[in-house]
């Protein structure tokens, strides 16, 4: 068995439960051999005493399908929260994000259509949701809480613009996965309380066509990978990756660099507070003045946070 097709697990004793459903690996001179058969438990009194191998692996394909049904089980509580309580459904939804982000591959991050299917459909049936959700004000700052946001305000804007359901299932996917390439930039970057440095800059300008190259591998429409690899780019040419301007980007692409850009804005951060809509409303009119975002687009994205803020 090649390396390639194993994944390290965690040797914490509350994390390992999870994976006696599972054959377990250990390795020795370059080879691996069966620690545990699946079905069986860790022998608690080597884990007490610390005696388990330095490190132990799952096959990737049990690594999947292990976060494949963490997922489907964070989505069926998902369900029940939307319908009770908006601090714990938009914690959920956090937490679905972050599952799936630690596996970004196309049989999981597939079950996203999932996650993203329960959010509209609860939403069609009551527009609070997303307002309920978007207020919900939580002092973090991790790319999975960003997602989160994204998505309820593209939905949002969605919404507002008059798109059909399928359009506000693909506005979800686009929200939720746009950053998805930044799962192999480390957090002390991203978190970082401080102005970055050049180095650090331009790793963080790579994460547009890592979520790229990621999501066209995977059986979504080809919009979403699209608009992950321009949701940087400004109307003038002063975005990155690429310096596309005008016409070269699409109406999808434009509502999620605006959708993100406000997001940045009103969300707690390391090293600022968050702003109130209009003052970051009024800092993005002037991005529009200065031909960076568009205008028609903004308009209607103005006009949907206030519906969802006030």
């Amino acid at each position: 068995m090649s390396a390639i097709e194993m994944h390290e697990i965690s040797e914490d004793p509350d994390i390992l439960k999870k994976y006696n459903d599972f054959d377990v690996y250990f390795k020795n001179d370059g080879h691996y051999g069966l620690y545990k058969k699946k079905g069986t438990t860790f022998d608690p009194s080597r884990i007490e005493f610390n005696k388990l191998p330095e490190r132990m692996y799952i096959s990737l394909n049990d690594r999947i399908n292990l976060v494949r049904h963490q997922t489907f089980q964070l989505n069926k509580k998902l369900a029940n929260d939307l319908k009770k309580d908006p601090v714990k459904a938009k914690k959920r939804l956090s937490e679905v994000v972050a599952v799936t982000l630690s596996e970004p591959r196309n049989e999981v991050l597939e079950v996203m259509k999932d996650t993203i299917g329960i959010v509209v459909d609860e939403y069609l049936n009551s527009a609070d949701v997303i307002k309920n959700l978007v207020q919900v004000s939580v002092k973090d700052h991790t790319t999975q809480l960003h997602l989160t946001n994204v998505m309820l305000f593209c939905l949002g804007y969605a919404h507002f613009a008059g798109y059909d359901e399928d359009d506000l299932r693909l506005f979800g996917l686009i929200g939720l996965l746009h950053d998805v390439g930044k799962v192999d930039i480390p957090d002390e970057i991203l978190t970082a309380p401080r102005k970055l440095t050049d180095e650090e800059f331009d790793r963080i300008k790579q994460h547009p066509r890592n979520s790229w190259e990621i999501l066209r591998k995977c059986d979504f429409d080809k919009r979403i990978a699209i608009c992950a690899y321009e949701h940087h780019e400004r109307l003038d040419g002063s975005g990155y990756p690429k310096g596309k301007k005008g016409s070269d980007l699409g109406l999808h692409s434009r509502a999620l660099s605006i959708a993100d850009v406000y997001e940045a804005l009103t969300t707690w951060r390391p090293y600022k507070e968050p702003m109130n809509p209009l003052m970051a409303l009024g800092i993005m009119k002037e991005e529009v003045e200065s031909g960076k975002l568009d205008s028609d687009t903004f308009q209607a994205f103005a006009k949907s946070i206030v519906r969802l803020t006030s």
